[in-house]
């Protein structure tokens, strides 16, 4: 009996540690109340200088260099909207739940964004390039860490 007691004491602390484990990889939200975000926040390269938005790109302007300036709305609209290939089942109610929260956050100087809605944008940014993403992930969340440790 008590060999038993030992192993499962020893199980239960495995499973804890597995538990820590796995919690440290997630991308774990550093907030639970809803943020306020100002979603005109314009998006700058890896030198400073604004991204042009090629969500904007015309036949004439290919090169985009008449583009305005990516907002932090606009790729987190832009992101939202996508067809994503990994959900191809998804509902027209979801779809239109996330083109509403799309629409809501697009020039929103003082959006709100619970936990989930900014776990579900960050999951989503991968219709975007690297830059993009880790300008868009800290003004989402602020304190979630993103070195390469």
């Amino acid at each position: 009996m008590r060999a038993i007691i030992r192993a499962l004491t020893a199980v239960r602390g495995l499973v804890i540690v597995i538990i820590s484990a796995v919690a440290t990889q997630l991308p774990a939200l550093t907030h639970a109340e809803p943020r306020t975000i100002d979603m005109t926040v314009v998006l700058l390269d890896q030198n400073g200088k604004p991204i042009p938005d090629a969500t904007k790109v015309t036949p004439e302007d290919p090169s985009c260099s008449k583009c305005p300036p990516l907002t932090l709305g606009t790729a987190v609209a832009t992101a939202l909207l996508a067809d994503h290939k990994e959900e191809a089942t998804l509902s027209s109610i979801d779809k239109a739940k996330r083109a509403t929260l799309a629409l809501r956050l697009l020039d929103n100087k003082t959006a709100m964004l619970t936990a989930k809605e900014t776990a579900d944008i960050i999951r989503l940014l991968n219709v975007w390039g690297s830059i993009v993403v880790v300008r868009v992930v800290p003004a989402l969340d602020p304190n979630l860490d993103l070195s390469d440790k």
